[in-house]
């Protein structure tokens, strides 16, 4: 009348160390956060590097490294270079997780963002890393905007540092990223601001002279060009207006 039932078979219980390694991910994920959560996730590093038989670590490791970026971008742990190395070290170690590439070209701005804009040896390392990862691995390339703020960054600096040929050369491959990232929105705005950066130094510094000033135009008639092809961005026009008005 009742039939029989298939009796479902019981589940082998989880290895101590995936269980250990399912405990050190929650408290990355979910603990107070700062120290114990670098402290942790090195734990998990260890422990993967340990056991590499169990792929379930693995796993919890890349779910780690997500969460430990998540943590450094909204939280601002304070040892952020160190977390950069780690990160990098773990993209090295799972090429296959292409994830942590996507979690540390983000991170990487993240730092970029706090390092003195004027310290270009760094901003020039950083952003050389974050290209290299553009260059050669496709998911990295949907991820276009981090690594144009931090070279936009580092052309700043070099203006800073009244080095202008190699901010105008930094400018050519900001350039060059949005043409091929029509689509993202703050990319067009960072380029925009690359040539209002130019405009800026070339038009209104006192050691700067005529030909200077007319390198400025051009650089304004190149940005008014770009921002017809994008009428409406709001931001890229008000730059747009900002850069006009140091020709009134």
């Amino acid at each position: 009348m009742f039939g029989w039932f298939k009796k479902k078979p019981l589940q082998p219980p989880e290895p101590p160390e995936v269980l250990e390694a399912n405990a050190l991910e929650d408290e990355v994920r979910m603990g107070p956060g700062g120290d114990d959560a670098l402290a942790a996730y090195a734990a998990l590093t260890k422990l993967a590097q340990a056991h590499p038989e169990f792929p379930d670590i693995r796993r919890l490791l890349a779910n780690a490294a997500m969460n430990l970026v998540r943590r450094c971008i909204h939280e601002r742990l304070e040892d952020d270079r160190a977390v950069v190395e780690q990160i990098t070290q773990l993209a090295n170690d799972y090429p296959d997780e292409g994830i942590i590439r996507e979690c540390l070209v983000h991170l990487i701005w993240e730092y970029a963002a706090r390092v003195p804009t004027d310290d270009t040896d760094q901003l020039r390392a950083l952003y050389h890393q974050q290209r290299g990862l553009y260059r050669a691995h496709a998911e990295v390339r949907k991820h276009a905007s981090p690594i144009v703020k931090t070279a936009t960054k580092l052309m700043t600096g070099h203006l800073v540092n009244a080095n202008i040929p190699t901010a105008r050369e930094l400018h050519v491959e900001i350039v060059s990223f949005a043409q091929r990232h029509p689509e993202d929105g703050e990319v067009q705005y960072d380029r925009a601001g690359s040539s209002l950066n130019l405009i800026s130094r070339l038009v209104t510094v006192d050691d700067m002279g005529p030909e200077e000033h007319e390198l400025g135009r051009a650089y304004l008639e190149e940005l008014e060009d770009f921002a017809a092809r994008f009428p409406q961005n709001s931001s890229v026009q008000e730059r747009v207006e900002q850069a006009r008005e140091y020709f009134e």
